[in-house]
């Protein structure tokens, strides 16, 4: 009985060949971890310059190759190797722009109120973009806490564009290691943007007053009218009522304990 050939069923084809978009995308995740675990020690510009270096050699690469199997092929790793180090720099530089190394004592720190957190009658909470011309610390987004008499004295009156200084020590977030489960708030400030945070003990606070309505941003002047339609509430709400239903109409969490 003669043997009867089976074809051979192909092989499924690579997803990266039909979709461009998902190597590209695979190139970039590749770039970020790249760059956050070479963000100690490689510098921005380092990564910047020799992703440019490497987009133009590919280029000049692709211009002298012409039908070249072997010089396509150079373009395409060198190419890729390009946006790899383009995404890493591009995570290199926005954790350069909110990581730095604050000064050991306290001193006193004033800035722009961006966020309003939380208002409670024990503690209010802010995101504070500091104001330190010259400073490595300039214009860097960090969370205060005002403790006590301090919160039920301004938290009131606080809003975002509102100018304040306050007296207390900065820190960044680094904990002692632990328990391998506990909260990790270096990585939460460092996920939400925040340089660091301080602590506001009683009477060490001050408002200054609201700042030029052109140096706010969007994002706080969109906050601020959210509050004040929040505010429309207390007439015909107690306090319990109105910060339920400012947070289940309004999405202003703010007034929840």
């Amino acid at each position: 009985m003669p043997f009867e050939k089976i074809p051979a069923q192909p092989l499924p084809e690579s997803p990266f060949r039909h979709a461009p978009l998902l190597r590209f995308a695979l190139l970039a995740a590749m770039g970020i971890l790249l760059g956050w675990y070479t963000k100690e020690w490689l510098p921005v510009y380092g990564s910047l310059c020799t992703a440019i270096v490497l987009a133009v050699s590919a280029t000049v690469i692709y211009l002298l190759a012409g039908t070249n199997e072997r010089g396509r092929k150079t373009v395409w790793w060198v190419g890729m190797a390009s946006v790899m180090l383009l995404f890493a720099s591009l995570l290199q530089g926005a954790y350069d722009r909110v990581v730095v190394q604050w000064p050991e004592l306290p001193q006193t720190w004033s800035g722009q109120v961006v966020r309003v957190h939380k208002i409670k009658t024990q503690s209010v909470a802010l995101d504070v973009r500091l104001h330190a011309p010259h400073l490595a610390w300039h214009n860097r987004v960090v969370r205060v806490t005002l403790a006590h008499n301090d919160a039920h004295r301004l938290g009131l009156h606080i809003t975002e564009g509102s100018c304040m200084a306050f007296y207390g020590k900065m820190q960044s977030g680094k904990r002692p290691a632990g328990n391998p489960g506990d909260f990790d708030y270096a990585h939460y400030l460092l996920t939400h943007g925040l340089s660091g945070s301080c602590y506001v003990w009683r009477g060490k606070c001050e408002l200054l007053g609201d700042d030029a309505q052109a140096s706010i941003s969007w994002q706080s002047r969109l906050l601020r009218w959210r509050h004040k339609l929040a505010a429309a509430y207390e007439p015909y709400f107690d306090k319990g009522q109105q910060s339920l239903l400012a947070a289940l109409t309004l999405g202003d969490k703010t007034m929840l304990d």
